[in-house]
């Protein structure tokens, strides 16, 4: 039933922002090419995994001053057994909506929700987790933006599972970015999480995510964009030697609608740590 719900509720986003390309509204499509590599250290085990991932979110206003913002993402994974204790990853999915209220001409203030699902090919690990919390855009300046979001998570019928994931959660996301150059915007994110219970009652999880991500314009209506960009985490359970680094870098393309950038718009995102963390639960046993 969860998975149905879940595939029902990830078709309605893609299909809502979709068919909001030919209406009212801003948002993009995004495709883009995954390279991870993931370091083991208490066993010292290494593996890398190229993967893909599906992204899209849309913007439509509900009032003066009020919006909503839907949004999705689909990624796989390809990492062996090697670094792997348990069953292999199996694709991961993402859903979020958010409300967004504009105070003034620079700064925008809202709360979000999301879900995440991250499945492995044994039922007893299959990790899903709901979160939400508040956030805030500021623009300092023409040319630079910041933007924070803060709140909790948790891990659901973590009782039933064979580790706890993202149980009693808590996030901390800020960034920054910078659009002062041509055709350029470049983004800094840093990401900070913990949850009371990651791999066993008796030990808690610590989580860092650091993003450099970047998206350039090809052509002149800001239709067509490059996207880059590279990210490092950490993913440890306190109360052992268990812990993860994971760096990945992305190469996409996206296809913006509604003459609005994502940013003018209120997207930002939602918080790495929650999905990212449950995807690695089962590594730490």
């Amino acid at each position: 039933m969860t998975k149905q719900i879940l595939l029902m509720a990830t078709t309605a986003v893609f299909t809502i922002t979709a068919s909001a390309a030919s209406a009212t509204g801003s948002g993009y499509f995004e495709l883009s090419y995954d390279a991870f590599s993931a370091y083991e250290h208490d066993n010292e085990d290494e593996d890398s995994s190229n993967s893909g991932t599906i992204s899209g979110a849309y913007a439509f206003e509900i009032g003066s001053g009020q919006s909503i913002i839907l949004e999705g993402i689909y990624h796989t994974d390809e990492y062996g057994t090697s670094i792997y204790e348990a069953d292999t990853i199996a694709p991961q999915t993402q859903v979020g909506v958010h409300y967004m209220y504009t105070l003034n001409s620079g700064m925008k203030v809202g709360a979000f929700a999301g879900y995440g699902d991250a499945p492995h090919e044994d039922d007893d690990e299959h990790y899903q987790v709901a979160f939400g919390g508040v956030e805030a855009i500021y623009a300092v300046s023409p040319d630079l933006t910041l933007f924070g979001q803060v709140g909790l998570g948790t891990s659901l019928d973590a009782d039933a599972l064979e580790s706890s994931g993202f149980l009693g959660g808590t996030f901390l996301r800020i960034g920054a970015t910078y659009s002062g150059m041509d055709s350029t915007a470049l983004t800094l994110d840093m990401e900070i999480a913990g949850s009371s219970e990651y791999e066993d009652d008796d030990e808690p999880g610590s989580f860092l995510s650091v993003g450099l991500s970047g998206i350039t314009s090809l052509t002149a209506d800001d239709t067509w964009s490059a996207t880059y960009g590279a990210r490092y985490a950490v993913f440890d359970a306190l109360g052992d030697s268990n812990s993860i680094s994971e760096t990945s870098l992305n190469l996409g393309i996206r296809y913006a609608f509604g003459g609005t950038n994502a940013l003018d718009a209120g997207i930002i995102g939602l918080p790495y740590t929650p999905l990212r963390a449950s995807v690695w639960t089962p590594t730490m046993d």
